[in-house]
């Protein structure tokens, strides 16, 4: 793919110099990408470039960043998703270069961040951005509940065991906020999951991403205080990587959680005798919640080791705290250098502050993680302030991750 790109490109000179300018910007204040544009653009002008080859390395240096965070944060099977991307790149010309000086920044800041899993990622922005381009695919259909709900009950009446009414009465407990996290594919996946468990009160799957380059894991159980801490300890035991998450609460005190992980090479789980383990580790787990009445989970332990390398990790720390009033919860933004077992860390901070998680977005970014929690501070029997509670969290969080250079905000 990377060889197609490349052949593609008609002035690779002009990808030598986005490479080169693209950070020029940084160690200037504020966006250092919309700074080193303007620089790279004077420079190829004052170098006797054509003003149309300096505003495709402009561009290139403005937006260098783009494809990478379309690609980690947002869900590229979803068509509207493409299309966005598509009028932002606007050109095939355009797509070819900026694919190729993603992938070589990534591997330029550190070629141990390239695994199967990124080049999966920006391969299928690709693929799929260059089909909506060629095709003048721009007038997507929207990915609202109602249209999205619609395409997947389209894929599920193919399956003759499931049932419509069922299936609807299902989603009438999910509430909005699943459907806009969640793409059709993995819809339509949990719904066959859970309807074909019924009437267990837990259910859970593995299988592999539909791009080959991970593993999903999904689960579905009821709401327990603990459950995020440990599943993400249970990952982090058995050495597998989170690289992204899910998580939304029903209207039934449920909870769907959708992980994708990758093994610590950066590679999907392959083996059958290792998947076997991790589907063990799983049902052990979750087993205090198919009792009746409903057990609870212990509160787990993580213990994987970090290396001085880590610890010594030159990376920032920030995790900034808004109460949103409407929903009555707090938006919480954590930034921070990425190692084995961060997750678990953070979600055993969680629990120790009496915290609980009603949904999140698990991204990891390169080297470094970004994510987006929504929690609410169940505080029984204290009279906490908000900002008291919040600066607890901090405290903990801070205390658990322990990375040297930090600079936390509130």
């Amino acid at each position: 793919m990377v060889f197609s790109a490349k052949e593609a490109i008609a002035s690779p000179s002009l990808l030598f110099l986005a490479g080169l300018l693209h950070d020029i910007g940084k160690g200037q204040g504020g966006n250092h990408s919309g700074k080193g544009a303007i620089i790279a653009k004077q420079f190829c002008l004052e170098h006797g470039l054509s003003p149309e080859n300096a505003e495709m390395v402009a561009w290139l240096v403005n937006d260098h960043l783009l494809m990478s965070e379309v690609a980690q944060h947002q869900d590229i099977w979803d068509t509207t998703v493409i299309a966005r991307f598509s009028t932002t790149v606007k050109t095939l010309n355009r797509l070819h270069f900026l694919y190729l000086l993603t992938i070589a920044d990534i591997y330029a800041t550190n070629p141990s961040l390239w695994n199967h899993w990124r080049s999966a990622l920006l391969r299928d922005l690709y693929l799929s951005t260059k089909q909506s381009l060629t095709e003048k695919l721009f007038d997507l259909p929207k990915s609202d509940t109602a249209s999205k709900q619609a395409r997947v009950l389209a894929q599920l009446t193919q399956d003759s065991s499931l049932d419509p009414q069922s299936v609807r009465a299902l989603w009438e407990k999910f509430g909005n906020h699943y459907f806009q996290l969640e793409s059709i594919s993995h819809i339509a996946w949990h719904t066959q999951v859970i309807l074909k468990s019924l009437p267990l009160p837990v259910s859970f799957a593995i299988k592999p991403h539909r791009n080959e380059a991970g593993t999903d894991v999904f689960i579905y159980a009821p709401d327990d205080p603990y459950l995020f801490a440990s599943v993400c300890a249970t990952f982090e035991k058995n050495f597998l990587n989170i690289v992204q998450a899910r998580i939304s609460r029903t209207t039934h005190q449920y909870t769907l959680q959708s992980y994708i992980v990758l093994e610590q090479q950066g590679n999907p789980i392959s083996n059958p005798e290792r998947l076997s383990a991790i589907e063990k580790a799983l049902k052990d787990l979750l087993a205090p919640l198919t009792q009746s009445p409903v057990g609870s989970i212990e509160l787990p332990t993580v213990s994987r080791h970090i290396t001085r390398t880590l610890k010594f990790f030159e990376g920032r720390l920030s995790i900034e705290m808004q109460h949103i009033d409407s929903l009555q919860q707090t938006m919480l933004t954590l930034h921070a250098p990425d190692f084995p077992g961060l997750l678990a860390r953070v979600a055993k901070a969680f629990v120790q502050c009496n915290v609980r998680v009603n949904s999140a977005m698990i991204n990891t970014l390169d080297a470094k993680v970004e994510d987006l929690f929504y929690i609410t501070f169940q505080d029984p029997g204290q009279s906490l302030t908000q900002q008291e509670q919040q600066q607890a969290l901090k405290t903990a969080i801070v205390d658990a991750i322990k990375v040297d250079k930090i600079t936390p905000k509130l």
